[in-house]
């Protein structure tokens, strides 16, 4: 059986025999958004803030242990050096705050959204600790 299959519109709906996939193909043949259903998986907004004078973009990230921050950090740093684009980095105990933007243009660029994106997968992988 094709996924295609299972989300064509039709009067006879095909089952997979797993009742996840079934609702979830169920659901998408019914013209029902797929944000609608019951996912496993919860996508939030970008917590990134944008600051003005110059606009630039901000974010604070919370550690639970010293390892946490120090892996973070030298995981930036090293970053930094590769791409050559550099943030402001700001310690205050448990706390890291980056804000970059591009200085030649006093504005966020392509480069700043990466290195956002970047802190935000390293960010992620402290979990695993």
């Amino acid at each position: 059986m094709k996924v295609s299959d299972l989300i064509v519109e039709s009067t006879k709906k095909q089952l997979t025999g797993s009742k996840s996939l079934d609702r979830l193909f169920g659901g998408l043949s019914d013209g029902m958004p797929a944000s609608s259903l019951s996912l496993p998986v919860d996508v939030s907004a970008p917590s990134w803030e944008t600051l003005q004078n110059p606009e630039r973009i901000s974010k604070t990230f919370s550690f639970s242990s010293l390892e946490k921050q120090r892996y973070f950090l030298n995981e930036l740093l090293t970053y930094q050096e590769e791409v050559q684009h550099h943030a402001l980095v700001i310690i205050d105990a448990e706390n890291v705050t980056i804000e970059t933007y591009t200085h030649d243009i006093n504005s966020v660029t392509e480069i700043d959204k990466e290195l956002a994106d970047f802190c935000d997968e390293v960010y992620e992988d402290t979990r695993f600790f």
